[in-house]
């Protein structure tokens, strides 16, 4: 089902945003020009009486999202879009850093694999970070 594919990838732009902002808005903004209102009109008209109400159900759903999420930034505010262009770098640039600190801790966890010695140093030092935030949280 072609407006099933559609639908589903509108969902996904609003659960997978944070993953990669501009990708997830391009999704989004592509199934928005897809799902206008004027068409699910048309749409429940050809399907009156059919099984086809969870569907129509969803679409509608989706359109007050897309438009609930649009009053946030109004295209006429060009200080609050830039301020938002501004936190997707940041945002997009705080990920990228993050995968990158990830996929050097699982490096060197496998490097340290066949090496006891270094393993337990690694996990004192673990210890002593947790120990030292733990104070801090408390503090």
């Amino acid at each position: 089902m072609t407006l099933q594919a559609i639908l589903d990838c509108a969902y996904a732009s609003f659960d997978h945003y944070e993953l990669n902002c501009e990708t997830w808005m391009l999704v989004r903004n592509w199934c928005k020009d897809l799902l206008v209102p004027e068409e699910l009109e048309r749409y429940r008209e050809l399907y009156e009486g059919n099984d086809d109400e969870n569907l129509q159900s969803e679409w509608d759903t989706l359109l007050d999202k897309f438009y609930n999420s649009d009053e946030d930034v109004g295209s006429s505010d060009n200080e609050g879009q830039a301020n938002l262009r501004d936190d997707f770098e940041i945002y997009s640039e705080t990920m990228r850093e993050k995968t990158i600190a990830y996929h050097q801790l699982k490096a060197f966890s496998l490097y340290l694999e066949d090496k006891p010695a270094q393993t337990a140093a690694y996990h004192d030092f673990l210890v002593s970070i947790y120990s030292f935030l733990h104070y801090i949280l408390l503090s």
